[in-house]
């Protein structure tokens, strides 16, 4: 973990009002192209956050998927696009969308408040020494098939089969992936099914009105 400095709380509140303004900015703008630009440093911003955090294999996502991928998709569509004027006019909708989005950031509010959040300072503060060895250091897996036991010592009186894991937050990559691709594929999948939906929303906008004619 990133041990809490004032250079890494500086750096947490820099980029943290950057993503703010960013985001503010994507919301209000009447410039398509500038927005999806502002869009891609609120992706970028969120990366930095997820590196600070040591979640590498996630933040090296984040740039891939959205910053490389959608924002840059967003980008071309709109420099395609040859309706541009008509699309940055103000929408009628918009009343209704500041009421539904300010419902929604009210409601992350509260969700946030009512969250007891839990840290590495406060695991070292407790007495289970095996979870704090288990998430900074390494842990051992006893035993054979089903019946498999975490401790935090080697335990080599027992007789079990014994098994050396690094620390979780040491390579977190690989448990990621594993939950990705076993208790998470569902959600995997429908996020991958967003990005399709994205990318053929995207191939619409850019298609002349003509065309449906000759097709």
């Amino acid at each position: 973990m990133i041990e809490n400095s004032l250079f890494t709380d500086l750096i947490f509140y820099i980029v943290s009002a950057m993503i703010i303004s960013l985001a503010i900015i994507v919301i209000f703008i009447n410039d398509i192209f500038r927005a999806a630009i502002a869009l891609a440093g609120t992706f970028l911003g969120i990366a930095v956050i997820y590196f600070m955090l040591n979640a590498e294999f996630i933040g090296a996502v984040q740039i891939l998927v959205y910053v490389g991928a959608i924002s840059v998709l967003m980008a071309f569509a709109v420099m395609f696009l040859r309706t541009l004027s008509k699309s940055a006019t103000p929408s009628s909708y918009r009343p209704f969308s500041f009421i539904i989005s300010v419902l929604v950031f009210i409601s992350f509010v509260i969700g946030i408040y009512n969250i007891e959040w839990k840290t590495i300072d406060i695991l070292d503060d407790s007495n289970d020494k095996n979870i704090v060895e288990a998430l900074t250091d390494k842990y051992y897996e006893l035993g054979y098939g089903e019946q498999v036991y975490i401790s935090n010592n080697q335990n080599s009186d027992s007789g079990l089969l014994s098994v050396e894991n690094e620390g979780i937050y040491i390579d977190s990559t690989s448990v990621i992936g594993t939950f990705l691709v076993q208790e998470y594929l569902l959600a995997f999948q429908i996020i991958g099914l967003i990005l399709v939906v994205g990318v053929v929303g995207g191939l619409l906008i850019m298609k002349e009105p003509d065309e449906d004619k000759t097709l």
